[in-house]
């Protein structure tokens, strides 16, 4: 089990969204304290019903709910809230308050997610220089890993994986959606000491320098009018980037290194409305 890095620290620049990144990806809970920091409320009951999907045995964000029933498998959320859209006088969607990238809207739902601790699980992956490590999965130098299947043009990709070697400054990693072939996808770029939007002028940012074996936490937020990056290192501070895009289409997630091996820890495709 890996639990996720610290999550945003701070709202992205321009949302629409209702909602900003901290309180779409916070840290895993404390102990003693519920998901919105209120001691005493009563957790959301899990669904045990024989529809239910059969369970993991893994639990990646170690808040004692199994991956394959957890609403938000990345972020700790023992209770399971769901109440976003409710309050907004909607149906739920399924997806934790902690995790929905759009908490006030239905719609949104967990398209796939993978801890990694089972390797590379067949028919899910494409990869290339990519082996098991651990309960993580290890890419080479310039190798990467893209999904068999193809999600909606709208979707938000988390990703959590830490650096092996540094070699230069434009060595790191690249989360991207939209994937339909090496040149032809959207992409945030994590390189060594800055974050870099690929789409339209890439738009670049300075961030907090990532080292060998510090979990650095990204995100891709992609929808009808603008591409959101977002990342953090370790507990350090959330640095957000955005840009304006035009229609998307559909495609693959990716995970691809640059320059260096990475281990990547998990990956979760969530679709927005």
């Amino acid at each position: 089990m890996r639990v996720s890095v610290s999550a945003p620290i701070a709202a992205l620049g321009v949302l629409a969204l209702g909602a900003c990144l901290r309180e779409t990806f916070p840290p895993p809970d404390g102990g003693g304290l519920d998901d919105d920091g209120a001691p005493g409320d009563t957790a959301a009951p899990v669904d045990a019903s024989p529809d239910a999907p059969p369970l993991s045995g893994h639990d990646e964000d170690g808040d004692g709910v199994d991956d394959a029933i957890d609403n938000c498998p990345q972020s700790a959320n023992a209770q399971q809230r769901d109440l976003g859209e409710l309050a907004a006088g909607r149906d739920a969607d399924g997806v934790g308050d902690i995790c929905d990238p759009d908490p006030d809207r239905p719609g949104n739902r967990i398209l796939l997610f993978d801890g990694m601790n089972a390797g590379l699980v067949p028919g899910r992956w494409t990869a290339s220089g990519a082996t098991a490590s651990g309960d993580s999965v290890r890419i080479e130098p310039n190798g990467g890993l893209v999904t068999t299947a193809t999600f909606p043009a709208h979707v938000l990709v988390n990703v959590s994986f830490s650096l092996v070697n540094v070699q230069q400054a434009s060595n790191g990693v690249i989360v991207a959606s939209n994937y339909a072939s090496a040149a032809s996808y959207v992409g945030c770029r994590r390189e060594v000491a800055s974050t870099r939007i690929l789409y339209g002028s890439s738009p670049v940012t300075a961030a907090p320098p990532a080292g060998p074996g510090q979990d650095v936490w990204m995100e891709l937020m992609a929808d009808a009018t603008q591409i959101d990056c977002g990342t953090a290192v370790d507990d350090g501070p959330w640095i957000a980037l955005d840009t304006p895009t035009t229609t998307l289409g559909t495609g693959n997630a990716a995970v691809l290194a640059t320059g260096s091996a990475a281990l990547v820890h998990f990956v979760v495709v969530i679709s927005r409305p």
